[in-house]
């Protein structure tokens, strides 16, 4: 049933007469052409809806009749905006780095350019406020108005009176002002990162309920929908499109999760199927899927430890040796016995007293600066341990232009090294805890990431990698890995299989038995 032509200069679509056509969409031309009886179609965001749940397949009216905003969009990017106008609640599941924020933004402006929507809400983590959302808005759709709700309740209700297109506040902010919200009456709602709605008996999903309800368009974008196990689905597909999960949260469990002890349940082979089918429709794009963004190379560069780290490093084994014969190691502290390793790994001994001390002469700072020059462009270097992100930066200051980011940098100040990072020719260098990078952060002006050691989560490490393979990333990008010990090749294979990190120590123990 695709006997159809698209008229881009007209905007419509012709194809031949049908009756059940021209009943139901009363904007419908009839015409005599080629010997024949046809109906030209306004080629507009409801009639193709119409005409495709009938059983055409007419495209996406954004592909031919929107300018992308004057900037280049990617193959990803494009499919994934064409989905979002089609879907009055959709799901995008793009990987990191993919653009999905930049194609939910060219989806919204398309339906405003229509007419079809105004206002857009959207809820994101605080941390991506400016550094992401108002940023994109200002440098690729300067025609839009973004503000950034933020701050005490009567100075978000005060900037919320502010005329505008796009309104962006912070998950926690809603309990703030969410009288206020409501009573915009938002065309658009869009929840970055989805999944920390995979609850639906918390307080924040309950306030953010009433506004993806009442919106005409919903949309929530996450690159890990189920974090944690299929579960996590439940709470998401309940708060966007809760008529394909009708039934109970304890329900959805036993579908996707089967209980083999008291205390534990495994995921069903078939539980992601049951997610797929429950979280549409969906758009899912990876990396790899996106042949018109620049490749990444993964590379580990070996280095030896010190005849002291080495030593303080078989000490530590010895002693967990006897905690692993004696089962001692737990889930909840082997967390903390790998990060010893790794501390000495990167050139910290802790004494008898306690005390952290710095090991002299650390080969690893040579091998970081000489990785370092090995690029042409500026580089990140990540560091899982806050207390060594300024003796990281001291020492490479005395090399490059160096900035830094750890948990206690104010947010105006990250912005401002962000800002300068991608902006201006200097620094060279960026030196962060990983966990403060965690989303939708562009530092797309280095094409190197350096770990200076591995850190303990996948979904922190894949997130910290992202920053600069991301969309609008022109060059080939690297990310390079620095390793010293066992602990770290093992931690690191981890990583690169995406698996997650326990029972680590367990593994090591069982190979030299």
């Amino acid at each position: 049933m695709n006997n159809i032509f698209i008229s881009t200069k007209h905007k419509r679509v012709m194809l031949p007469y049908s009756g059940k056509v021209a009943a139901l969409i009363p904007t419908a031309l009839t015409h005599e052409w080629q010997d024949g009886k046809w109906l030209s179609v306004p080629h507009n965001v409801e009639e193709t809806k119409l005409l495709n749940n009938i059983g055409y397949e007419v495209p996406s009216p954004i592909l031919s009749q929107y300018g992308w905003s004057g900037v280049k969009a990617f193959d990803t990017q494009i499919s994934t905006a064409a989905m979002l106008v089609s879907s009055k609640r959709g799901y995008v599941l793009n990987s990191i780095g993919t653009g999905k924020t930049c194609a939910a933004l060219f989806a919204y402006d398309f339906l405003r350019e229509q007419g079809v929507v105004k206002k857009c809400l959207v809820v994101a983590p605080l941390s991506t406020l400016t550094s992401v959302w108002e940023r994109e808005v200002f440098t690729r759709f300067n025609h839009l108005e973004c503000i950034s709700l933020f701050g005490t309740k009567s100075k978000r209700a005060k900037l919320l009176q502010v005329p505008a297109d796009i309104y962006v506040i912070n998950h926690d902010g809603i309990a703030v002002i969410r009288d206020e919200l409501a009573a915009m009456n938002f065309d658009v709602v869009i929840v970055d990162e989805l999944a920390i709605y995979r609850n639906a008996g918390t307080k924040r999903w309950k306030l953010l309920q009433p506004l993806v309800s009442a919106a005409k368009y919903a949309w929530g974008m996450t690159g890990a929908p189920t974090p944690n196990e299929p579960t996590d689905a439940w709470g998401q597909v309940k708060l966007l499109t809760p008529e394909r999960v009708s039934y109970s949260g304890r329900a959805f469990k036993a579908k996707v999760m089967r209980q083999v002890s008291t205390f534990r349940w495994i995921a069903r082979p078939e539980a992601y199927d049951v997610v797929h089918e429950a979280m549409q429709p969906a758009v899912r794009y990876t990396r790899d899927d996106s042949f018109d963004m620049p490749p990444t190379t993964y590379g580990y560069r070996s280095i030896d430890m010190t005849r002291e780290q080495e030593t303080a490093y078989k000490a530590m084994m010895s002693s967990y040796a006897v905690e692993v014969r004696e089962k001692k190691i737990t889930a909840a502290n082997e967390g903390v016995k790998i990060s010893k390793m790794l501390q000495i790994a990167s050139g910290f001994i802790y004494g008898h007293d306690g005390v952290r001390k710095i090991i002299k002469s650390n080969p690893r700072f040579k091998l970081l600066i000489e990785m370092i020059r090995e690029s042409d462009e500026k580089v990140i270097v990540f560091t899982p341990f806050k207390f060594s992100v300024t003796m990281i930066s001291t020492v490479l200051e005395q090399y490059f232009t160096v900035d830094s980011i750890s948990g206690e940098t104010p947010k105006a100040e990250r912005d401002r090294i962000f800002t300068s990072f991608q902006q201006s020719m200097h620094p060279k260098v960026l030196v962060a805890h990983p966990g403060c990078m965690a989303h939708g952060i562009t530092l797309t002006k280095a094409d190197t990431v350096i770990w200076f050691a591995p850190v303990w989560s996948t979904e922190i490490y894949e997130q910290a990698c992202g920053r600069i393979t991301r969309a609008g990333q022109d060059k080939h990008t690297h990310i390079l890995h620095i390793v010293g010990s066992k602990v770290e090749e093992k931690i690191y294979k981890r990583l690169e299989g995406k698996q997650k990190c326990q029972g680590i120590l367990l593994d090591m123990f069982k190979e030299t038995t």
